[in-house]
């Protein structure tokens, strides 16, 4: 009788392990768009040396505590050229369901949280030595990609210290920084995107300028968002949980 208990018990543990090996998800495979609710482009900007990683972090962890069941991260890095941009990641965070069993959703939880702490490794192993920062360039990927994106809620969040230095545009070595010339600017160099209906949060910024520069490059980056039909509803150094 003991015999056969323990040969049951045996073949529990074995078919449950099989059952959870079905469910499993590659965590390496952080590429896996599905249906989803609603979507985030976070654009990350590594292209001079980052120089406040705490910053980083609290922003990543906000951003995590943002994001809700059903929804679409796709996560990119920017360089000089927006030709290479680079997706890191595009996946949706696990939303429960009654058609979905526990096991297998627990299972897509894990993956998200690997996927979301390799973001992390990724963005701080990104060349940092890139002659300028073509930013508004860069904006026209994740134009098309929210653009592609049928979802009715769209976010863009951006890390970066939001220093456009491109041959086309800089705003390096400026004495007087108009906000508004800027833009017209950019206007005239077709820089700016379509972001229609797209809620934008910024974080990352603060060091390196003036606080009149600061305030007059913030300006620039309002009237700009305007331009594209976008809002922008966050400007500061770190990413809030309460947007």
């Amino acid at each position: 009788m003991i015999t056969e208990c323990r040969s049951l018990l045996f073949l529990v543990i074995v078919g449950l392990s099989c059952f959870q090996d079905a469910f499993a998800v590659d965590a390496a495979n952080c590429i896996v768009p599905n249906e989803h609710e609603s979507v985030t482009f976070l654009l990350i900007d590594r292209t001079d040396e980052l120089k406040n990683v705490d910053n980083l972090d609290k922003s990543l962890e906000a951003l995590k505590a943002l994001l809700q069941p059903g929804e679409r991260l796709v996560a990119a890095v920017s360089t000089d050229r927006a030709s290479e941009t680079r997706i890191l990641l595009d996946i949706v965070r696990p939303k429960g369901s009654l058609w979905v069993s526990k096991l297998k959703i627990r299972a897509q939880e894990k993956h998200f949280e690997d996927c979301f702490g390799q973001l992390r490794s990724e963005m701080l192993v990104q060349d940092e030595e890139h002659p300028s920062s073509a930013l508004l360039e860069t904006l026209s990927f994740a134009s098309k990609a929210l653009s592609s994106d049928h979802s009715p809620k769209k976010r863009l969040v951006i890390f970066s210290d939001m220093m456009q230095n491109s041959k086309e545009l800089s705003f390096y070595g400026v004495k007087n920084f108009v906000a508004n010339d800027f833009v017209q600017r950019a206007e005239k160099l077709s820089l700016v995107w379509d972001l229609r209906d797209v809620q934008v949060a910024v974080a990352g910024v603060g060091s390196g300028v003036s606080d009149s520069t600061g305030r007059a490059i913030e300006g620039f980056w309002k009237q700009y968002f305007e331009k594209t039909g976008a809002s922008l509803n966050y400007y500061g150094p770190v990413l809030l949980a309460t947007l």
